[in-house]
């Protein structure tokens, strides 16, 4: 009984203390931070069309995650129609990015287009004995 009662006192301080693997997304003064835990649908991602450097990024940070270094995350970009449009380049441990203006120069002003995760095992056999699952970031709409 005294085992039942210290587990149940111990159980908020586990759920309070621990972190979720969340992604925090930037570029040229924009923020958004987003977990995968939820549904994404509806989070959107402005980016603007004008007034950008060629050294400014689209960038995708993620925080929290605890992968197995045999499994490598990636995201894309696709359309309304589902095409791949870009790909995120890995940068280091925990970062993505594709410079804005090879994103912009792919992207139309006015059109929708959705950012997705997925990770896959480095390994391509293992790679056919998953189910793969992408999850949606968020959508991202270009304005002038």
């Amino acid at each position: 009984m005294k085992f039942i009662l210290s587990a149940l006192m111990f159980l908020p301080v586990v759920v309070c203390c621990s972190q979720d693997m969340s992604i925090d997304l930037s570029a040229k003064g924009e923020n958004l931070s987003i977990s995968l835990d939820v549904n994404n649908s509806n989070r959107i991602f402005s980016l603007k069309k004008a007034n950008f450097n060629s050294t400014d990024y689209f960038k995708a940070i993620v925080l929290n995650e605890e992968i197995d270094t045999s499994w490598q995350r990636s995201f894309t970009i696709h359309n309304a129609a589902d095409s791949e449009i870009a790909v995120l380049k890995h940068t280091n441990d925990d970062s993505y990015s594709i410079s804005l203006s090879e994103l912009i120069s792919k992207l139309q002003t006015g059109n929708q287009y959705y950012l997705y995760t997925i990770v896959l095992p480095k390994d391509i056999k293992k790679r056919m004995l998953v189910k793969v699952v992408r999850r949606m970031v968020c959508k991202i709409v270009i304005k002038n």
